[in-house]
Order: C-alpha cells, then sequence, then structure tokens
C-alpha cells in the first residue's frame, strides 16, 4: 500500500494530467452509481427493463439485476483507477493515460445504456 501512495505521488509530481483523467474517471463511475441507485425501485410489482432482447424490445426483469450497474460503477470508481497506477509503474504514463481513456469509454458506454433503460421505463 504504501507502494502505491508513493507512485501516485510521484504521478501528481510528473504527470497531473494523470490525476486528472482519474479522477473524471472517477466521478464517471459515482455518477453510474447514483444513477443506477436511484432508479433501482426495489418495490415496484412490475419490474423494471434491465436487459435488451433478440425478439424485439427490452425485457422486464428484477430490481436486483440492476445491480450490475452499481458494481461497474464502483469498478470504475476503486479498481481502475489503481490499477492505471500499477500500469503507470510498470508500462509508463502513455500506456496508462491509454488504460484510462478505455476505462472512459467503457464507463461511458455503461452510462448510455443505464440511462437508455431507464427511459424506457
Amino acid at each position: 500500500m504504501k507502494s502505491l501512495f508513493a507512485t501516485i505521488k510521484t504521478i501528481y509530481a510528473q504527470d497531473r494530467r494523470l490525476i486528472l483523467w482519474a479522477f473524471g474517471l472517477a466521478m464517471l463511475g459515482m455518477a453510474i452509481v447514483i444513477a443506477a441507485v436511484v432508479n433501482l425501485a426495489p418495490g415496484v410489482a412490475d419490474g423494471t427493463i434491465v436487459r435488451y432482447s433478440d425478439s424485439g424490445g427490452y425485457e422486464k426483469g428484477e430490481w436486483w439485476e440492476m445491480l450490475s450497474f452499481v458494481l461497474m460503477g464502483l469498478a470504475l470508481v476503486v479498481l481502475h483507477p489503481m490499477v492505471a497506477v500499477r500500469v503507470y509503474e510498470k508500462r509508463g504514463g502513455s500506456v496508462a493515460m491509454a488504460f484510462l481513456m478505455i476505462s472512459i469509454l467503457i464507463g461511458l458506454v455503461v452510462l448510455m445504456t443505464l440511462l437508455r433503460l431507464v427511459g424506457e421505463g
């Protein structure tokens, strides 16, 4: 854990842009978590639209299936920035930046999917 914080201090001193992108990724993950938790609706009897069916539209599911969005948001908040720090240690700043950009793209796809599912309900 000490090496993780030492690496974060090194990144802050040498490449603050990487810290800003990691912070942006964390904010995107928190937006996903908040949007998913607000729209869980466990008391709704008819279910929540949570998945896309090949037979022509969205299908209703159980409220706990929306927890996958919460877990993905938490992974984007906690795990991806930590992995980016480790990638920075091993491969350097450009590869860590590429990893963060890919993570942000994944987060945007997850957020757009969540908002579309919520909008269909």
